[in-house]
């Protein structure tokens, strides 16, 4: 496993770190996981739940940085 991650690492690398422009990434996180949560139980299907969730997450991700 170690192989395969440092060739990995050598030669692609991470990438760039994928933050929203608010900075507000533990939030996001958190706003997915409740917005998410319908699906884990059961109550709704992947549609369902990805649907209902793109307007919140706009709306999270129109407010303004930190501070701001």
């Amino acid at each position: 496993m170690f192989k395969v991650f440092k060739e990995f690492m050598d030669k692609e690398g991470p990438g760039p770190l994928a933050l929203p422009w608010n900075y507000r990434m533990l939030e996001a996180g958190q706003l997915t996981d409740k917005a998410f949560d319908p699906l884990w139980t059961g109550q709704a299907g992947p549609d369902q739940v990805i649907a209902s969730s793109i307007g919140q997450h706009q709306t999270f991700l129109d407010l303004p940085r930190p501070g701001k």
